[in-house]
């Protein structure tokens, strides 16, 4: 292993505890609004609203200088000190943070987690009754009631209290129709219990689609004695009548009607809190790329024990080494002169250098080796050493010296958005991100991190797009779930944690959350030995380290299978990650449907 032994520097550029500016996690926040006792919202997360002034440093480096005190020394009097942060130059401590990292809604919640909703916040009260009209039962839509709470992942009941007559007060002009019909819509897919309870009739329920007039189910007795129940999916976009009637054609009396989501908690195969879906491993991965089995296994003697921990040189055995795939490294620069790199650096082929003008018509004049846009300027070079380490964990050169990347034969597209002392703005990597996928970037690399920015969840959409496939660290705060902009892991690329050489998940390193749809593995990330400025390697630690692991991995795959998507990627990494020892799969709670239920009623015609 290449260590650096030389003496710390007097005036350290990075302070212990300075490395990192932690961003607000993706937990679900939740607002329910209970119609006639329920509306149940678990899917319209909105992230926290946290807008700095455009030129704030609002992003930061993924290495986790805490864990990795030799961080401080491993850098010459040539690069910059670091300065402790003005509020000019925004630089927030872990300390200085929610613990729960999370964003604080609209009205104070002073719930935890698997708390259950409080009463309603108001009394129930009667509005109008609409001019709209269901085209099946030629009820109006209105006359509901509608009263706000907060809840996390399940719901209690809410129970509706009524009486079955000949004549329902409700709808006058309907007389001997022996039922009530309520409106019940959801916005999202997800499964629902109804309840039709009473003592005076023998209780039966329908649910109806009102577009369609299909009964979509019914019961008589599923409840205790004689009471109804179903237990259905409801879609999403779709309205459903559910009816409350009696088995006896004309029998009245008190009941009570209640909508719940049952308990969702369900065993997800293979996805575990701390790591996810376990270790990346390239053998399998890029083997599933092409349909075939995992690749055979190979001697470690003479790789890196990192490498030797992702499987890459199973991939190697097989021909695989990133050939024709460019990666682009998002960081702080990269120094392509580096020895162990300069092999491997991605050129714009349509650029003319150094004739000022902009030869393929991309926006930016003379890119040839790509672009800073810290300082604006056609220079990427790494200052800082952060991102030249990422790029060497990713490609160094298969060349019998220093260190080899896990695909070794990329290419590295350097991408300057972070400043030299690491920090840097949303815009920036936003137009970093949107650099790289609109120049041919197959694969970007993300290890950095803030608050959560509409502008950067836009660049990384964007990206995926344009058949790009994100990979983002997933944070240095110990917390449990990934922070920004690794929390976009639900929707698009990969959040990647990190663990040491043992398997042990480290702990600095973010765990993958509650949430299954977060597609989260994890990579070596303690101790990792990689290229810094000045032809010379360090050992650092952090996710930062973890995810060009991971990015390596899913170059290999894209040489394998050059058409996968991100979907596709995505489900391949997840599904042939290796489980860590002593880790098992965890019953995870699963979203609960968007449910509003609301009684219907007559429009009043006049002829």
């Amino acid at each position: 292993m290449l260590e650096n032994t030389q003496a710390p520097l007097r005036s350290s550029w990075l302070k212990s505890g300075q490395s990192e500016l932690p961003g607000l996690s993706s937990s679900l926040l939740s607002e329910f609004s209970h119609a006639y006792g329920l509306t149940i919202n678990l899917d319209s997360y909105q992230p926290a609203a946290f807008n700095p002034e455009p030129d704030l440093d609002i992003f930061s480096r993924r290495s986790n200088n805490q864990s990795n005190n030799r961080f401080k020394a491993d850098y010459s009097s040539p690069l910059r000190p670091f300065k402790s942060p003005t509020l000019k130059s925004l630089s927030l401590f872990s300390r200085d943070w929610d613990k729960d990292r999370r964003p604080v809604p609209d009205v104070a919640l002073t719930k935890t987690e698997g708390d259950r909703s409080p009463p309603l916040s108001r009394p129930i009260t009667k509005r109008a009754p609409t001019a709209r009209t269901d085209s099946l039962t030629g009820l109006g839509q209105g006359g509901d009631w509608v009263a706000s709470t907060g809840l996390r992942q399940t719901s209690t009941p809410r129970t509706i209290t009524e009486s079955l007559s000949r004549q329902d007060a409700r709808n006058p002009t309907r007389p001997n129709t022996y039922k009530d019909d309520y409106l019940l819509q959801s916005s999202t897919s997800g499964r629902v219990q109804i309840d039709l309870a009473s003592s005076a009739f023998d209780a039966y329920l329908q649910v109806v689609n009102s577009r369609t007039g299909a009964i979509v189910a019914a019961d008589d007795d599923s409840g205790p004695g004689t009471h109804a129940r179903l237990t259905l999916t409801v879609q999403a976009g779709v309205s459903y009548i559910v009816r409350a009637t009696s088995f006896q054609p004309v029998a009245t009396g008190r009941y009570t009607l209640t909508l719940r989501t049952p308990d969702t908690e369900t065993t997800t195969s293979g996805f575990n809190r701390s790591d996810g879906y376990g270790q990346v491993n390239a053998a399998a991965a890029v083997a599933q790329s092409l349909n075939l089995a995992s690749f055979a296994p190979v001697a470690d003697a003479g790789y890196s024990w990192s490498n030797n921990r992702v499987n890459a040189p199973e991939a190697w055995n097989q021909g695989y080494t990133g050939r024709g795939v460019v990666v682009a490294v998002v960081d702080t620069g990269v120094d392509y002169t580096h020895s162990d790199l300069d092999a491997n650096m991605w050129r714009n082929p349509q650029e003319i250098a150094g004739n000022g003008i902009d030869d393929d018509g991309n926006g930016f004049v003379d890119d040839v080796r790509g672009w800073d846009f810290a300082d604006g300027d056609n220079d990427p070079m790494d200052r800082n050493g952060h991102g030249t380490h990422v790029a060497g964990t990713i490609a160094a050169e298969n060349n019998d010296m220093g260190i080899t990347g896990v695909a070794y034969n990329a290419q590295i597209m350097p991408v300057k958005v972070l400043r030299d002392n690491g920090s840097g703005t949303y815009t920036s990597v936003a137009q970093g991100i949107r650099y790289a996928a609109d120049n041919g970037a197959d694969v970007i690399n993300l290890s950095l991190g803030g608050g959560y920015s509409a502008e950067v969840a836009a660049a990384i959409e964007h990206a995926v797009s344009q058949g790009a496939i994100v990979v983002m660290a997933a944070g240095n705060e110990g917390a449990a779930q990934p922070s920004n902009p690794a929390s976009l892991a639900i929707q698009w690329g990969l959040s990647v944690g990190a663990i040491a050489s043992d398997g042990l998940i480290a702990s600095f390193s973010n765990r993958a959350g509650a949430d299954s749809r977060m597609q989260h593995v994890v990579a070596p990330g303690v101790g990792v030995v990689s290229t810094i400025p000045g032809d010379r390697y360090r050992s650092l630690s952090g996710t930062s380290m973890a995810a060009p692991h991971v990015a390596g991995v899913v170059a290999l795959m894209r040489q394998a299978n050059p058409n996968l998507t991100d979907s596709q990627v995505r489900q391949l990494i997840t599904t042939s990650a290796t489980r860590l020892s002593g880790s098992a799969p965890n019953t995870v709670p699963q979203p609960a449907p968007t449910l509003t239920f609301r009684p219907m009623q007559k429009q009043l015609r006049t002829r």
